[in-house]
């Protein structure tokens, strides 16, 4: 997983969290063709969130993610 700052654009000083899998069927194990995270995701994701020092995660700040910019992509 990779944080990625918004330069410019309509998101500007927006974030992204970019996620890199395997394969396809790998990614489909933890999202759903929605994009929510499937119980295998949210049963990790808790255990990534609880492994960082609360001093750390509050500098990640906060969300009001939608998801309407969710996208899937392809990298060949």
């Amino acid at each position: 997983m990779y944080y990625a700052e918004v330069n410019r654009g309509d998101d500007e000083h927006g974030i992204s969290l970019i996620y890199f899998f395997k394969s396809l069927e790998v990614r489909d194990k933890y999202f759903t063709k929605e994009g929510n995270g499937t119980e295998l995701w949210n049963t990790k994701w808790e255990k990534i969130m609880q492994s960082i020092p609360a001093e750390e995660n509050s500098k990640l700040g906060t969300s009001d993610w939608t998801g309407k910019h969710y996208n899937d992509w392809i990298i060949q």
